[in-house]
């Protein structure tokens, strides 16, 4: 499945979808943070370059709000691919 939703400064979570695995592209422009929405501790992100795609992350909850992402600026171009 194929879903594009936005970024903004503050943490996210990705939204309340099942999956079991997620890959996450950046087409925003600018750079994306991504981490566990359960480990909010500073430098526990994951930093994506605009053109940049994470490998598949499984996800032991079966849901992809396990996931927050965020960015310097508001942006929309957040590609998620869901299995």
């Amino acid at each position: 499945m194929f879903r594009t939703v936005s970024v903004t400064t503050s943490w996210a979570a990705l939204g309340d979808m099942v999956a079991g695995r997620i890959s996450i592209l950046n087409n925003t422009g600018a750079s994306i943070q991504v981490r566990q929405a359960s480990n909010p501790t500073t430098g526990y992100s994951i930093t994506l370059k605009d053109g940049q795609s994470s490998p598949p992350i499984p996800l032991l909850t079966r849901n992809i709000s396990e996931l927050q992402i965020q960015a310097a600026s508001g942006a929309t171009g957040v590609d998620l691919f869901l299995d």
